[in-house]
């Protein structure tokens, strides 16, 4: 409501203004709609070549995400636009490495133009959004690795919030889960002969990233709409933020649910 706030405040400015300019109600009415009419046309013009610029380069650019924990970059992903259902249904999550993050650190919140590099736009994603997150039983028996995986957003939060996510995740999630000490000696082996498994069980750093990136995705599959209450709340932000944006984070989700699917 800020902008539409801002709207109605400048409106009234402008026609306190020309009345005291001319002591005339007609005179200040006339010019008053003429500037309105002058400044809305310019706006939405600026609106539309923006709005433009999203269409075209949106869905066929490289877009950043970072996910934020109390102030730090713990995780990552590099797509291109925001599909995903996409990224859900083929199960493909392109992580930014550790290394990387730790370098994208040294610039947040600071620099968000060295973060952003050669990215279209930056979508900077408080963790705790994932709160919600939960995986349904299908899901969960499609696949093994993920049935060792903590099934909701909340079970997440507590593992990545601690020093050592992964000691933590093997030491106690599991054990509280009732595996044995022998079924998780087994799991860890068979993680080492799997390539990608083994490079997310690499450090707390790689685990706490993907954990983030999966439940986010599914939560993103499940219920996109909600996430713009987030973006409302500033627990979704996009950099740059430009006047098209700052438009939809005026609109509450509920608004949209009543828009028709296709």
């Amino acid at each position: 409501m800020v902008l539409v706030t801002g709207y109605l405040v400048f409106i009234v400015a402008v026609f306190i203004l020309l009345f005291l300019l001319t002591k005339k109600i007609l005179k200040t009415i006339l010019l008053g709609i003429l500037i309105i009419f002058i400044v809305s046309g310019v706006v939405g013009f600026l609106i539309f070549d923006d709005v433009k610029d999203l269409i075209e380069n949106f869905p066929e650019t490289e877009n950043k995400i970072i996910f934020v924990l109390e102030d730090e970059i713990i995780g990552g992903m590099i797509i291109q636009g925001f599909d995903f259902e996409d990224l859900y249904e083929k199960g493909d999550y392109p992580s930014i490495e550790t290394e990387e993050i730790k370098e994208l650190n040294e610039n947040y919140p600071n620099n968000l133009d060295l973060i952003l590099n050669n990215s279209f736009k930056l979508l900077i994603i408080d963790s705790n959004v994932i709160e919600e997150s939960k995986f349904d039983e299908k899901i969960k028996e499609e696949s093994e690795f993920i049935q060792n995986l903590p099934d909701n957003g909340k079970d997440v939060l507590t593992i990545i919030k601690q020093e050592d996510s992964l000691s933590y995740y093997y030491e106690q999630y599991l054990i509280n889960q009732g595996l044995s000490e022998f079924e998780i000696g087994i799991m860890k082996e068979a993680i080492k002969t799997d390539e990608s498994a083994s490079s997310i069980f690499e450090s707390s750093d790689s685990f706490r990233s993907f954990l983030v990136l999966l439940h986010f995705t599914n939560l993103a599959n499940q219920d996109p709409l909600s996430l713009l209450d987030d973006f409302g709340e500033g627990k979704i932000r996009v950099y740059p933020e430009t006047i098209a944006i700052k438009i939809v984070k005026e609109v509450p989700s509920i608004a949209l649910r009543f828009v028709p699917e296709e």
